[in-house]
């Protein structure tokens, strides 16, 4: 099953990299995450706006390449 996995994967991979919309999004979300984890106080200003808006606390968390 892991093996069916990891190529899953990588075919997967394969066609975002042919998509300049996928590489567009993914670094769009890595700036963001930049932008926020650079600085507590984004953070707590974005808890404030999560909260005001009643949206749920989400957790900003890196995109990092697995292969």
């Amino acid at each position: 099953m892991h093996y069916i996995a990891h190529r899953l994967h990588l075919a997967e991979k394969d066609a975002a990299n042919e998509v300049q919309y996928f590489k567009e999004y993914e670094a769009t979300c890595k700036e963001l995450y930049s932008y926020f984890n650079g600085s507590y106080k984004r953070m707590i200003n974005l808890k404030i706006i999560q909260e005001t808006n009643d949206d749920p606390q989400l957790i900003i968390l890196n995109i990092i390449s697995t292969c």
